[in-house]
């Protein structure tokens, strides 16, 4: 065929998912109408499958009543059809385990055919995901058209071969699965050796109900913060004064440590002038200030590389002759948990000035705080490239199942075996089995379509299924709630009443509408 990806068997042909099976897409009942929720029916969205690694899926957050299944455009999909989502994200993939709906998110796939194994067609769809983006058209964000779906070209294995496929993917995707649990319990483990050994020193150290738990060993004291160094709270100039900003002294947010590694920070996304020092409540730190955030979120922690400021989101130690910087940073770093404990505040946790100043730490004399250091950091190293190690191993891992489907749907996953049926009369059986399906559901989806379009309105259902966002009045059409005839009646009069407006898609050349 035409749209051919890549040489098959001779012996399979390339057919598309509408050869094979019958698309339908979901729909969302009314959120209005409180009938329609919290029935008995499995309804599920892409969301649903974010992070999902089953093959088979049997429900998710919410389900539907039959009224809300029989008023809106889902269809209840029976067991072992497959599930694709085409849009927000497209290239979620499951299998249902029981009768099931879904929202308007899928293009989904239901398979009569006993020629047409369900897990075949799931481990292809696995792969096809940048195909289906390169199907899809949106300006707001890409969907795939039922129509489009349909078009997707699948190569067709003889059914005796799909099921060695089959057999032989859950063989070694199976033993994929145990090797990257297995590295993940490795970095687990890796992370929690790293927290032992770091933090241990400090872990016992720390109050409990308000009392000290350890003994210190010799030389050592316990002090609080403030007395290791003088503590200042940071400040933001006012955002409408233009004069203030895009300076050249360094001002940093919270939002500037997330996901941030290294031990020292320079500077962060905005720069304050010397004008806003003068005009705010923003103080200068000098370079080895150690910072720690103790609001959205408490517990980060850095060491100034340079002379910089902060925001209020930050109280920051300027540490004295009795501490070594890189001492106070990693004791700091231990105590999140307990921060957070010592907190207080409505709207988030926030940890105060007073409360800061008094959290109780062990001071070893400064050599021996040298000299922790030091051992500190070259567990961090370690460790660091051990996980490193294992982060690579888990990513060849996760390439090789890649692998495993793409030769999987090549033919090369599986020494052939003779067919008992020449492909082009198993491809006119699907195609037979598939019409004799229709044919029982003819009777129940004619009743389904009547009951719907003696009640629905089209302003609702609009207002339902894309609110906010564009659509074509194909897909009006491709939901058959209504007839031609009583779609373009109430088409016509919420066009005129300017309920929908059209827009001109330039790059993709076709016409899409929004609710006003």
């Amino acid at each position: 065929m035409d749209n051919a990806l890549y040489d098959i068997p001779d012996s399979w042909k390339w057919v598309t998912l509408g050869d094979i099976g019958i698309v339908v897409s979901g729909g969302t009942p009314s959120t209005r109408e409180p009938e329609f929720w919290n029935g008995d029916i499995p309804w599920i969205t892409p969301a649903d499958l974010s992070g999902y690694d089953e093959i088979y899926i049997s429900e998710g957050a919410r389900k539907i009543t039959q009224i809300g299944l029989d008023y809106s455009s889902a269809y209840l999909l029976p067991e072992n059809s497959v599930v694709f989502s085409s849009r927000a994200p497209i290239g979620y993939v499951a299998i249902t385990k029981n009768k099931m709906a879904t929202n308007q998110g899928f293009k989904n796939l239901i398979l009569p055919s006993s020629l047409i194994n369900c897990k075949y067609t799931y481990y292809y769809l696995k792969t096809i995901k940048k195909l289906a983006e390169q199907k899809a058209s949106g300006t707001t964000f890409l969907e795939l058209s039922a129509a489009k779906f349909k078009q997707i070209p699948i190569p067709l294995a003889p059914i005796e071969e799909q099921l060695r496929i089959v057999e032989k993917i859950d063989e070694l995707v199976s033993y994929t699965n145990i090797s990257i649990v297995n590295i993940n319990q490795a970095l687990e483990n890796a992370n929690l050796y790293l927290k032992k050994s770091i933090y241990q020193l400090f872990r016992g150290n720390l109050l409990q109900n308000g009392h000290r738990l350890k003994i210190l060993p010799d030389g050592w004291k316990w002090k609080t913060l403030k007395d290791v160094g003088e503590i200042y709270n940071g400040g933001t100039p006012k955002t409408s004064v233009s004069e203030y900003w895009n300076g050249s002294i360094p001002w940093i947010t919270p939002s500037d440590l997330s996901n941030y590694k290294e031990k020292y920070i320079s500077k962060g996304q905005k720069n304050i002038t010397e004008l806003a020092i003068e005009k705010s409540s923003v103080k200068i730190l000098p370079k080895e200030t150690v910072l720690f955030s103790t609001r959205a979120p408490i517990g980060y922690v850095v060491i100034a590389k340079n002379e910089l400021t902060t925001n209020q989101g930050f109280k920051s130690i300027v540490p004295n002759e009795k501490i070594d910087s890189s001492f106070l940073y990693y004791f700091l770093k231990s105590i999140t948990e307990y921060a957070n404990k010592i907190a207080s505040g409505t709207t988030f946790l926030e940890l105060s000035t007073e409360k800061f100043k008094e959290i109780p730490i062990p001071i070893p004399p400064i050599e021996e705080q040298v000299k922790i250091v030091v051992e500190i950091e070259q567990v961090l190293n370690n460790t660091d490239n051990l996980i490193n190690e294992l982060t690579i191993q888990k990513e060849k891992i996760i390439n090789s199942k890649e692998k495993i489907l793409k030769e999987a749907f090549q033919g090369k996953l599986t020494s052939r075996v003779e067919a008992d049926t020449l492909i082009d009369l198993q491809l006119e059986k699907i195609k037979k089995q598939n019409k004799e399906f229709l044919m029982k559901q003819e009777e129940v989806l004619r009743t389904q379509t009547k009951t719907k379009k003696n009640n629905y309105d089209l302003k609702e259902i609009i207002s339902t299924q894309f609110d906010k966002v564009f659509f074509r009045f194909e897909d009006l059409v491709e939901m058959d709630i209504f007839s031609l005839a009583q779609l373009s009646e109430q088409w016509n009069v919420l066009i005129n009443n300017g309920y929908v407006k059209k827009v001109y898609d330039t790059e993709n050349k076709i016409i899409q509408f929004k609710k006003a």
